[in-house]
């Protein structure tokens, strides 16, 4: 485990701290309108948001993204290993989505598959309180569960032209929409893998669950090698685009500042937080 990693979840474990479960949003100077404003929320994402201060950032609605994949893609990751571990009785085969909550008392990672009615069913259930999994038994499936497992499942059988690499696939509910990430599963030793990464925006019409909105954020699978850093230790991305939320993902996952250079503008991406670089 990364000194990171150990810092944050030996924050985690700090739910007393009353501070932190601040629900003020710093709106950002660079977009007024705070897309993350009613996002889903936990005490556990509000210590996260303190721990990499992203509320210093230039676009914080972005940053926030950033980390709650990060943190959502390290519990899957977390998950299935605790499930390997255990091995007891569970055939990865079934399982057709991975879906992870986040709550201000425990945190939990749903493996959901069918049942022999063609229902929904838990198939394997991890719960985390601080950096330890428990196993935890629930075969009956919430609503709110089943609306992102069909989700989830549509999502998964629409991503198109991703790298040969492993992938998890994330489930965010925003208002009244689904708004799906695909993003690298695992880092890379030896350089940070730019491609693959999704996002497919979803919503209920007639009863059926649309796609109103497919984004590749990157098509490219050249991976960027870690030692093409500058004197700073940063990588350039050079896109002639904004910084979004993969950059963000990216720079927590491996530990890697990020430089993105838009053509006008430059902006640094360390840990999660986006601000604008200085020459």
């Amino acid at each position: 485990m990364t000194r990171f990693k150990f810092i944050f979840f030996a924050l985690v474990g700090l739910f007393f701290l009353s501070l932190f479960a601040q629900q003020g949003v710093a709106q950002s100077s660079f977009n007024t309108h705070d897309t993350h404003k009613k996002a889903e929320r936990s005490l556990y994402l509000e210590q996260a948001y303190e721990h990499f201060k992203v509320r210093n950032s230039r676009i914080t609605h972005i940053s926030k993204r950033g980390v709650e994949l990060y943190i959502k893609n390290d519990f899957i990751n977390r998950a299935y290993e605790f499930l390997r571990e255990r091995g007891k009785d569970v055939n990865i085969g079934d399982i057709n989505a991975v879906i992870v909550e986040l709550k201000d008392n425990k945190n939990l990672v749903h493996f959901l598959g069918q049942d022999v009615t063609g229902g929904i069913k838990g198939i394997f259930g991890v719960e985390f309180k601080g950096k330890k999994p428990v196993y935890v038994h629930f075969p009956k499936v919430a609503d709110n569960l089943k609306e992102m497992y069909d989700v989830y499942t549509l999502a998964q059988k629409s991503v198109k032209g991703s790298c040969q690499l492993d992938y998890n696939i994330i489930v965010i509910k925003e208002r009244d929409e689904f708004l799906v990430y695909n993003v690298v599963a695992e880092p890379h030793t030896k350089s940070v893998i730019m491609g693959g990464h999704f996002l497919l925006r979803i919503n209920e019409e007639d009863e059926k669950w649309i796609i109103s909105e497919y984004r590749p954020f990157d098509t490219l699978c050249v991976p960027v090698n870690k030692r093409l850093r500058d004197e700073e230790g940063r990588i350039a991305v050079n896109y002639g685009a904004l910084p979004h939320e993969i950059h963000a993902f990216l720079s927590l996952q491996y530990e890697q500042p990020l430089l993105i250079n838009t053509g006008t503008d430059k902006w640094d991406v360390s840990m999660g937080l986006i601000t604008r670089a200085t020459e």
